[in-house]
């Protein structure tokens, strides 16, 4: 299907298929979290992954054992993938999408930073800027959102209340490094063992783990998650944070994750806009400056390589 494809064409094709994935998925989760405590959420979501992946990695004809010699590797990824998640969902239980979401973001300059200097990937003049106007318009857009009152009294860890950062800003900073570092090494595990596998081997630890917990520990849902949630909505999720990070791993095999990685860490655009419209999330001039800066990147980073 991509055999013919310029590799820079694919990985924008391909990261621009994990932002809406993700872009999707960051909203339908804080609209979740308001019914359901956000550990049942990661732990059903992980749980309907496993088939969806298995089933797609049976359908792509891939060996669904990995090698033993990237047993490590994979154990490794899984760890920071845990670790991100975690990180990622206390921040958006707290905080509001349009601060959160944009933070996190930003891990694609880690991450096409790393994987220039790390894993050889070379990237033009053009693209660099590119790079550097995707972070520039995500920082922006994290800069102007607005925080409600009844959210400013949330907790976040100390370092960044002290500063007087918005609520879950110090937990999103969490979440970047550890994205960042993740997909740093990602792409040379995926080649080896599979973009789909790999997605797979990482999310069957931290299933079990998320399962564990809630059976152990317990959470409470919010106090106004009385109704029950459809289970459609977890399999919703699952699918959509399965086929983000499928085609995230497919672009990195095929393409330097500088170009794959700011396309698809420019999914706060879209989830910002569905938080504006259903949550009423209010969208100040600089966020729509910064949400500019986002698609003028993308656009120079698709045609960068030409």
């Amino acid at each position: 299907m991509i055999a013919g494809l310029d590799p820079t064409l694919a990985g924008a094709f391909f990261g621009s298929l994990s932002l809406i994935g993700w872009g999707t998925l960051d909203f339908l989760l804080k609209v979740l979290m308001g019914r359901v405590h956000p550990a049942r959420v990661f732990a059903w979501m992980q749980a309907w992954g496993i088939p969806i992946l298995a089933l797609a990695a049976w359908r792509l004809g891939g060996g669904v054992v990995p090698p033993p010699a990237m047993a490590v590797r994979l154990a490794g990824l899984a760890v920071l993938y845990l670790i991100a998640n975690l990180t990622l969902f206390r921040a958006l239980a707290i905080g509001e999408v349009s601060v959160v979401t944009p933070i996190t973001a930003s891990w694609s300059m880690a991450a096409a930073l790393f994987g220039a200097f790390f894993l050889g990937d070379q990237l033009s003049p053009l693209q660099w800027a590119a790079v550097l106007g995707n972070v520039l318009g995500v920082l922006l857009v994290s800069a102007g959102s607005g925080v409600r009152g009844e959210i400013a009294a949330a907790p976040d860890v100390g370092w960044a209340r002290g500063m007087g950062w918005a609520p879950g800003a110090g937990w999103a900073l969490a979440a970047l490094a550890t994205f960042a570092l993740m997909n740093t090494f990602l792409k040379p595990v995926a080649q080896a063992v599979g973009a789909v596998e790999t997605s797979l081997w990482m999310k069957i630890p931290t299933a079990i783990a998320a399962l564990a917990y809630i059976y152990l520990a317990r959470p409470r849902n919010p106090a106004g998650g009385a109704r029950p949630v459809p289970g459609w909505w977890f399999l919703l999720i699952a699918a959509l944070e399965a086929g983000g990070g499928v085609a995230y791993n497919l672009g990195v095999t095929v393409a330097p994750v500088g170009v794959v990685a700011p396309v698809s860490a420019s999914s706060p655009v879209l989830t910002i806009g569905l938080a504006a419209h259903f949550l009423k999330e209010p969208l100040t001039r600089r966020q729509w400056y910064g949400i500019a800066f986002i698609l003028i990147s993308l656009v120079a980073l698709s045609n960068g390589g030409a």
